[in-house]
């Protein structure tokens, strides 16, 4: 049997990646568009993973009334690394699990 012969579930927008380095409104190293929602009133905010200059990670978040265009990205990191409190964040931001 050839190919994928199983119904996607998702499809990739054409001009993927959405947001990219030449929109970004600090200096950074690279982006990567990591997740996405629509919200009830239909805005679309975008979770970005961004890397610094120093290679350390952070996360932004951008916003768009139709997920597509017109992003307004916030000026400055929204969640950033703690490495004084989480040494594992040396390098940059990891996500953990809250307790309970």
């Amino acid at each position: 049997m050839q190919g994928n012969h199983f119904r996607e579930i998702f499809h990739r927008y054409e001009r993927n990646p959405i947001l990219t380095i030449d929109d970004w409104p600090y200096p950074a190293n690279s982006i990567f568009n990591a997740g996405a929602t629509q919200l009830p009133g239909g805005e679309t905010p975008l979770l970005v993973r961004a890397e610094d200059r120093r290679g350390i990670s952070h996360l932004t978040v951008a916003r768009s009334a139709d997920g597509i265009t017109n992003w307004q990205i916030d000026a400055q990191p929204t969640l950033f690394p703690d490495a004084q409190h989480y040494p594992e964040e040396i390098w940059g931001l990891k996500i953990r699990a809250s307790p309970g």
